[in-house]
């Protein structure tokens, strides 16, 4: 059975084509990743911060799959509004799906 270990939900943005494939290359046997996706096609300062409003869809979505942990992937969207904004967007998720959630950007910080 897929994720008897283990449940990632992964939130990454629809343009995204690297994440998936690199987290089911890394997943342990027993871990499994569902992915939802933020409507993303350009990278601008503006779009990236209106994906939050995605993010939280996506989260509550994922809550619907029963995985462990949310993981927000995208760097820029979790920096774009500086320093704290990173834990901001794991409050929010995290009141929005009721999962333990972290982005890439807390991750590479190493404030997990």
């Amino acid at each position: 059975m897929y994720g008897w270990r283990a449940r990632i939900g992964l939130i990454v943005p629809s343009s995204n084509t690297t994440m998936e494939p690199e987290f089911w290359k890394m997943a342990p046997e027993g871990v499994s990743i569902y992915t939802a996706r933020m409507n993303l096609t350009d990278v601008t300062e503006e779009a990236l911060i209106k994906m939050e409003v995605y993010a939280r869809d996506a989260a509550k979505r994922l809550a619907d799959a029963e995985v462990n942990i949310i993981m927000y992937g995208c760097t820029s969207g979790s920096l774009v509004k500086g320093k704290g904004y990173d834990k901001q967007i794991s409050q929010e998720l995290e009141k929005h799906s009721g999962i333990k959630t972290i982005t890439t950007s807390t991750a590479v910080l190493g404030r997990v």
